[in-house]
């Protein structure tokens, strides 16, 4: 048994090393964009959590002077010039994030301020003539709940572990459900103006917690952890800790001021859906391996557990190296 181990150690290490994007696990956060109107001109920043962009250009209009960056903030101004008014005016926002993830639009207009998600890849956005309706912005953030949740290597690591900690459908249930208790409270305490860890911390914590995890699929067989050692409470304690991930990623967008509730219903729906598809996922491909391949429950609980200890611990390493 012990080769094995060794061999699954050193895989997920590899594993590890070669994917620099699981170090960070959670998405950077997304391109920012503020446009405000007054009268026939425009005020347009932009700001990016990679290197430094050029605000993006605006159609119809004409530059008034050259980029300019705030003084101690980290944006790019432009104003613009806009004599036919902004019927037909587009940003075009495929120069500020090429990379075709969807931008964080804030328009400030006639005293309010909307936040809308943008899909660059549609073309220039056009700034809306109207005031923007909530269904949009809803579906937005529901997207980008759903992206974010799929695209954390460690949180659904995470929640693979889970599967393996206890047994039978009702206390998986139980033990799921407690999860996202723990992760909604947290998502909604500081998105909502409560007091949050900085980013970099809550990142080493959530990799702590898929190690101690990992452990804990090592150390007990399913039947036990279920009666004796309270596994749902175990997940809501680790749902808090994941929750601040999910919060540093709201506060990376932004939330509307305007409409922050629906933002946040709808983020975190998105973040439920996200996990029951990989649930989903999880379950029929371990549903087919025992089908077609013979593997059993102990076995891919023992695989799981090497990959949350190995992973976590490199992912844990690497964070608590970068807070210094």
């Amino acid at each position: 048994m012990r080769r094995p181990a060794l061999l699954l150690g050193l895989l997920g290490w590899l594993l590890g090393s070669l994917l620099p994007g699981a170090a960070l696990a959670h998405p950077a956060g997304l391109v920012r964009v503020a446009v405000t109107c007054s009268g026939t001109e425009l005020r347009v920043g932009v700001r990016s959590p990679g290197e430094p962009v050029d605000p993006p250009s605006v159609s119809g209009c004409t530059a008034v002077g050259s980029p300019r960056t705030g003084a101690g903030d980290e944006w790019t101004w432009r104003t613009w010039e806009c004599p036919e008014g902004l019927e037909g005016v587009a940003l075009d926002l495929a120069a500020v994030d090429p990379s075709g993830a969807r931008v964080a639009v804030e328009l400030r207009r006639d005293g309010a301020v909307h936040s809308l998600l943008v899909d660059p890849r549609a073309g220039p956005w056009p700034i809306p003539t109207d005031r923007p309706a909530s269904g949009p912005l809803l579906t937005s953030f529901v997207r980008l709940g759903i992206l974010h949740i799929l695209g954390g290597v460690d949180h659904l690591l995470f929640i693979a572990g889970l599967l393996f900690l206890v047994t039978g459908p009702r206390r998986l249930l139980l033990t799921l459900t407690a999860f996202t208790l723990g992760h909604s409270v947290t998502l909604a305490v500081c998105a909502l103006g409560g007091p949050s860890p900085a980013p970099a911390p809550a990142e080493a914590w959530i990799a702590g917690s898929i190690v101690l995890l990992g452990r804990e699929l090592l150390r007990q067989e399913p039947e036990r952890t279920g009666r004796g050692r309270h596994p749902g409470v175990l997940a809501a304690l680790f749902g808090l800790v994941h929750g601040f991930g999910f919060a540093g990623a709201l506060q990376q967008v932004g939330l509307p001021p305007t409409s922050t509730l629906w933002a946040l219903g709808g983020f975190n729906l998105g973040v439920e859906v996200g996990q029951i598809l990989f649930v989903a996922a999880v379950g029929m491909l371990a549903w087919l391996t025992s089908r077609w391949l013979g593997g059993t429950a102990r076995r891919g609980r023992l695989v799981t557990a090497w990959l949350l200890g190995v992973a976590g611990s490199y992912w844990l390493v690497d964070r608590v190296l970068a807070l210094g």
